[in-house]
């Protein structure tokens, strides 16, 4: 017999997935898969996941590389990250926290390769923003 909590937050998971999926093809592009599986954020939502119930299968691996992806690349909306944030059963400066730091970095080392300075600008005023 399923648990009805479990199913209802599989529920939010897939609509959060939803929402994100049409950015995940631009997120996957600038980050591997490789880098996104191993990375801190990765390994702490995963680890959430698991606490909150979610099975350990191909499908959460799958939902935790997408979350994380985009999360690295682009950063969470408030409203995913509130939505995320009550489905882990955390708040949503624990799941800020546990992302943006590595983002910085990410974003960071990226433009240092690529040191484009009208992309400089908009990555700078993103980061200022997400303070």
């Amino acid at each position: 017999r399923a648990d009805p909590y479990a199913l209802a937050g599989h529920r939010v998971l897939d609509g959060v997935l939803g929402e994100l999926d049409h950015r995940l093809g631009d997120a996957l592009r600038v980050q591997s898969q490789e880098l996104v599986r191993h990375s801190e954020f990765a390994r702490w939502l995963l680890r959430h996941c698991l606490l909150a119930g979610y099975a350990d299968d191909a499908q959460t691996h799958g939902s935790v590389i997408i979350v994380a992806s985009i999360a690295l690349s682009d950063g969470l909306s408030p409203e995913l990250i509130a939505d995320l944030a009550r489905t882990l059963a955390v708040t949503e400066e624990e799941l800020t926290a546990a992302y943006t730091g590595e983002m910085r970095e990410r974003m960071t080392a990226e433009l240092l390769d690529h040191p484009d300075l009208a992309a400089l600008d908009a990555q700078l005023d993103m980061i200022a923003r997400s303070d």
